[in-house]
């Protein structure tokens, strides 16, 4: 009896403590996320997490203005995990194409899933009407997926001024698929540089070898741009590969 009651009193002993330490890993952090990329030391997976998720919450729902290289101008509704919700580019080849991403999964018309998400594309034509052509997002080229870097493992890196922001460096992986043509991942790695203020994002870059290319994109925050989807009479729920 005595044996048996001692091995009770330590599972109880065990529940107790595995219970505090669930309890102890959900506590907020004691310190803010802006306070946390100020500190010129490098921060646990768990600190970066929660930088990440701050900056994260703080880019929802808002308006930047942008440049991809040094001339394609961007204009990007973020979601809550930094991806367009709209999305306006004006390309010098083209025009100007008006991108709408959804949420919904990208099907064909015939109703073959696509494994995707379902972005639709506005585009001017010569009598200045709005074409619309829906696409999954997997065919997507418009601008570097940047919001990729917030799927990946980070570790922060260094200090720097870009644009009269004081920022910081989250550097990650890069996938062979998401670097620029003759880069391979092995040396290729991606940074977004974030305003130690407002923890917005300031610019992606893609890094080869520790260093910064021209494939990058940057970003100002405008408090007065709205954007919305061009008015047309009906848009398509399904890519129609058999119109292109």
């Amino acid at each position: 009896m005595r044996g048996r009651a001692a091995r009770a009193v330590i599972a109880f002993s065990l529940m107790v403590l595995f219970g505090a330490a669930i309890r102890a890993d959900r506590r907020p952090m004691p310190v803010s996320a802006r306070e946390l990329l100020r500190q010129s030391r490098n921060l646990t997976q768990a600190e970066v997490e929660h930088v990440v998720n701050s900056a994260l919450a703080t880019m929802s729902g808002k308006a930047f203005r942008g440049y991809v290289g040094p001339a394609t101008h961007v204009q990007i509704l973020m979601d809550s995990r930094a991806r367009p919700t709209y999305l306006l580019v004006d390309l010098a080849s083209f025009g100007t194409v008006f991108e709408e991403h959804t949420s919904r999964p990208a099907v064909t018309c015939d109703g073959e899933p696509l494994d995707s998400r379902l972005y639709i594309e506005y585009g001017l034509n010569e009598h200045g009407k709005w074409d619309v052509t829906a696409y999954p997002e997997r065919d997507w080229h418009s601008m570097p997926k940047y919001y990729d870097i917030f799927t990946k493992e980070l570790t922060v890196g260094e200090f720097k001024e870009i644009n009269e922001h004081q920022t910081r460096a989250l550097i990650g992986p890069m996938d062979d698929h998401d670097a620029e043509p003759g880069h391979q991942a092995a040396d290729v790695q991606q940074a977004i540089w974030l305003d130690l203020n407002t923890l917005l994002p300031v610019r992606w870059e893609m890094v080869v070898n520790q260093r910064a290319t021209d494939y990058a994109v940057t970003f100002w925050y405008d408090s007065t741009l709205v954007l919305r989807p061009p008015p047309v009479k009906r848009k398509p729920v399904c890519v129609d590969y058999g119109s292109r």
